[in-house]
């Protein structure tokens, strides 16, 4: 491999976007990693308690990568699936209870299987939804 200070403008570029991917998508899989997830869930709660009509539910279900094309096919494209351990993790962003009991049934379908739902509440800091996110993969896997 070249020295990159040999490298191309045009090179670095691609090898700095090919590094920048990977932390974001896990490269097996091609859906959003753990690191992202962490990530975009503290950004997220963090505009939920600030502006308290948007709803944020998060979707457990144990991986199984077989079920990638269908899932995503099921889910909205605002929807985050990542893979976190040996989970899915799905969040859902502004959808009502109603909505979200329909996503879970579907889910259950395809998987088979039962998985989690976690309503994060105004209350719920960063920390406490990792934590249950954290206790639900030793239920769930």
């Amino acid at each position: 491999m070249k020295k990159l200070n040999n490298l191309s403008k045009e090179e670095l570029i691609k090898i700095i976007e090919r590094l920048f991917d990977s932390l974001v998508i896990d490269p097996t899989y091609k859906i959003y990693s753990k690191s992202f997830a962490v990530e975009y869930l503290k950004k997220n709660i963090a505009i939920y308690k600030r502006y308290k009509k948007i709803k944020l539910t998060i979707i457990l279900f144990p991986f199984d990568s077989h079920v990638i094309p269908k899932l995503k096919n099921l889910l909205r494209a605002s929807d985050l699936i990542a893979k976190y351990d040996e989970l899915f993790l799905i969040v859902l962003m502004d959808t009502g209870t109603v909505g979200t009991l329909k996503v879970y049934k579907k889910l259950s379908t395809l998987f088979g299987k039962k998985g989690k739902i976690i309503e994060v509440k105004q209350v719920d800091t960063f920390s406490d939804i990792l934590k249950e996110i954290n206790r639900s993969s030793t239920g769930l896997c």
